[in-house]
């Protein structure tokens, strides 16, 4: 968890809205997405 949040500060991102954003994703899949848009989730692929 440390690193995600470390990785969003290195790329100017809101921790806080990132987490909001990804979380909100994972839910309609039961925290098991498609390994597909797991690269996109994150922070330094993360677009809001």
């Amino acid at each position: 968890m440390y690193s995600l949040l470390q990785t969003c500060t290195i790329h100017n991102i809101n921790p806080y809205d990132y987490l909001t954003d990804v979380l909100a994703k994972l839910i309609p899949h039961d925290g098991r997405p498609p390994e597909t848009i797991l690269e996109q989730l994150l922070p330094q692929n993360w677009s809001n």
